[in-house]
């Protein structure tokens, strides 16, 4: 995958995968976007607890709306690890799901995650403007390639994978 060079993403920046259904431990954050870091905490230490290490597993956000178009009350954002063992129940909410499988438009973002959204944004105009795709009923998501703390905010790595027919 290419990195974010610019605001504007090209075609030839995107890659069309087939992205296979994946087992995950999630947790739902579901209102203000401001206060999304908390339910991410409560994730952290669910994993820290129960497994799987972010060593070990591939870290995931799905992105059901847009923060900017919902009312406060109505956002949701979940953080997921992929697993391969059962969920048991747990004191911190967190439920066992899955990731469809499905055709993905796929774009990497490098840098802070102040700027995904503009990235979020540019591949959404981009596969909208774009006749041979279409955007299918699912959910973006992203995956947390190379984050914070292990590289500096400005090297962080996130796949940007949109559902596509």
């Amino acid at each position: 995958m290419t990195k974010a060079i610019s605001k504007n993403i090209s075609m030839e920046q995107i890659q069309v995968i087939d992205f296979p259904p994946t087992a995950i431990a999630f947790l739902a954050h579901k209102g203000a976007p401001e206060d999304v870091m908390k339910t991410v905490a409560q994730f952290i230490q669910w994993r820290k607890k129960y497994g799987p290490s972010p060593r070990s597993s591939k870290t995931y956000n799905i992105l059901y709306n847009d923060p900017r178009c919902v009312p406060k009350e109505e956002y949701r954002f979940d953080v997921a690890a992929s697993i391969n063992k059962v969920v048991e129940p747990n004191d911190y909410a967190v439920q066992q799901g899955v990731i469809g499988r499905g055709r993905c438009a796929c774009f990497r973002h490098n840098g802070s995650d102040r700027l995904l959204g503009e990235s979020i944004d540019e591949l959404y105009k981009t596969i909208s403007l774009n006749e041979d795709y279409e955007i299918r009923n699912a959910p973006l998501f992203v995956e947390r390639v190379q984050g914070f703390p292990d590289v500096p905010e400005n090297d962080t790595i996130i796949d940007i994978y949109l559902p596509i027919v």
